[in-house]
C-alpha cells in the first residue's frame, strides 16, 4: 500500500506542469484533500484533480474548488492591500523589501496557487516609529513584537509582518550570515523605497529559510514548489556565487540533497535514501510542521549546545511544571515585586490549567514527553543523513 509521500508530489507535479498524473488503486480522494488543506495548496491539488479526472461534482471537490475561490479572493485582496501600503510607504519615505510569497507569487500558474497567511516585508529598524504611525493610520492594529517581526493586522483583510531582519538572530548560524539583510539590499530603478535582492542572493535566503524551518520541526510543500519555480524561472543563476554562500552557511550537503529530491519530484529523477527521507518529512510535516517535530528539534538543539541528552527532558518537565519567575511575572506581576510568592502562583497557574485550559496544558506536556533521549537521537540522524545540524549555532554562541 502507497502512502502519501509516494503520491502526492506527482499530484503537485501535475498542478503546477502539464505533467501526466496515474492515480494509484488505492487513491483516497480524502486524503489527497486532506494533504492540501494541511499544506495550505488547495489550488495546485485541485488543478491537479480536475487533470486527473476527478468527479467534480463530489463533495470533496466542491470542497476543493470552494476553498480555491476563498484563495483567489484572498490572494486579490493581499495584493490590493499590499500595493496601498508600500505607495503611502514609498510617500513618506520608507524602505522597504517584500519577501517570500509576495514575491513569488508571480511564479505560479496562477497567483492564487501560491497561499500566504500573511505579507512580508524587511524594514529598517531605525524607521519603525514611522512606520507604526503609518500603520495605525491605514486602520492597522498592532498584534505583537518578536524577536525578528513586528506583527499587524487589518481585521477581516491582511496580516503584515514587518521583519527586523531575515533570519530570528536565536538562529545564531545563520543569522551571522545575513544580519538585517540591508548589506545585500539593492534599490529597485522607478520604485521610490522600494528594495529587493539579486537572483542569487534572494535564492540563497530562501533556502536558508527553507533549512531553518526543516530542522526546526517540518517544512511545507509549499516552499519546495517555491524552490523548484525559481530556479527554473532563473536558470541563469551565478551557480559559483549561490555555491560559496551555502558553503558558508554548511547548507551546501542539505541543497545537493534538496535539488536532489526537486529533480525527482518534478523530472523522474531516481530516489536516494536522502530524498526519500526529505520527501517523507515534508509531506509528514503540513505547512508548518508538527508538535512533535518541534518539540525533538528543540531539545536536540539545546543538546548540540552542550546540554547533555539525558538531562534535556528533566529540565524541560522542570521548567513546563514550575516556570521561571519571569515567566510567572508576565501573568501574575506581583511575583517580581514579592518573589516569596513564587511557589503559590505555581499552585495557581496550574489550577487554573487543570480547569480553563486542559487543551493547552496536554499539549504542553505532550511536547515535553516527546523530548526523550531516543527521540532526540533518532532526529538528530534524520537531520544528518541529509546534511544538517544544529552544530554552526554552537559555534556562533
Amino acid at each position: 500500500m502507497q502512502t502519501p509521500a509516494d503520491w502526492f508530489p506527482a499530484l503537485i507535479r501535475c498542478g503546477l506542469t502539464d505533467a501526466t498524473l496515474n492515480l494509484p488503486v488505492d487513491f483516497s480522494l480524502e486524503g489527497a484533500a486532506r494533504l492540501a488543506y494541511q499544506h495550505h495548496v488547495s489550488g495546485v491539488v485541485y488543478t491537479a484533480l480536475c487533470r486527473a479526472g476527478a468527479d467534480m461534482l463530489s463533495p470533496v471537490m466542491r470542497d476543493l474548488l470552494t476553498r480555491t475561490g476563498r484563495a483567489v479572493s484572498v490572494c486579490e485582496t493581499q495584493t490590493m492591500e499590499l500595493d496601498k501600503l508600500t505607495a503611502v510607504f514609498a510617500q513618506h519615505g520608507v524602505d522597504f523589501l517584500p519577501l517570500k510569497g509576495v514575491i513569488l507569487r508571480s511564479l505560479y500558474p496562477d497567483p492564487s496557487m501560491r497561499e500566504m497567511g500573511d505579507v512580508d516585508i524587511l524594514i529598517r529598524v531605525e524607521q519603525y516609529p514611522m512606520i507604526a504611525s503609518i500603520m495605525e493610520e491605514m486602520g492597522y492594529v498592532f498584534r505583537t513584537e518578536s524577536d525578528h517581526e513586528y506583527i499587524w493586522k487589518k481585521p477581516g483583510l491582511v496580516t503584515v509582518e514587518l521583519h527586523k531582519h531575515l533570519i530570528p538572530s536565536y538562529n545564531t548560524d545563520y543569522y551571522a550570515y545575513f544580519g538585517d539583510g540591508w548589506e545585500r539590499a539593492v534599490a529597485v530603478d522607478g520604485c521610490p523605497g522600494r528594495y529587493t535582492f539579486s537572483t542569487e542572493d534572494t535564492y540563497v535566503f530562501l533556502f536558508a529559510h527553507f533549512a531553518k524551518h526543516y530542522r526546526a520541526g517540518g517544512i511545507g510543500v509549499k516552499q519546495v514548489m517555491d524552490l523548484w519555480l525559481y530556479r527554473q524561472a532563473n536558470g541563469d543563476m551565478d551557480t559559483s556565487y549561490v555555491a560559496s554562500c551555502l558553503s558558508q552557511l554548511r547548507l551546501d550537503v542539505f541543497h545537493r540533497h534538496v535539488v536532489a529530491m526537486l529533480d525527482v519530484w518534478f523530472a523522474d529523477g531516481t530516489p536516494t535514501p536522502q530524498t526519500e527521507e526529505l520527501t517523507r518529512f515534508i509531506v509528514d510535516s503540513g505547512a508548518y510542521g508538527t508538535a512533535q517535530g518541534h518539540a525533538q528539534a528543540e531539545a536536540l538543539r539545546e543538546a548540540q549546545l552542550g546540554t547533555p541528552v539525558d538531562k534535556v527532558q528533566a529540565n524541560k518537565w522542570r521548567s513546563a511544571l514550575f516556570p521561571p519567575r519571569s515567566v510567572i511575572a508576565a501573568s501574575w506581576p506581583v511575583v517580581d515585586k514579592v518573589p516569596l510568592l513564587l511557589p503559590f502562583f505555581w499552585i495557581v497557574r496550574g489550577l487554573r490549567a487543570v480547569f480553563f485550559r486542559r487543551r493547552s496544558m496536554k499539549v504542553r506536556l505532550n511536547k515535553v514527553r516527546d523530548m526523550t533521549p531516543q527521540s532526540i537521537q533518532t532526529y538528530e540522524q534524520r537531520l544528518q543523513l541529509v546534511g544538517l545540524d544544529f552544530h554552526g549555532m554552537e559555534e556562533q554562541a
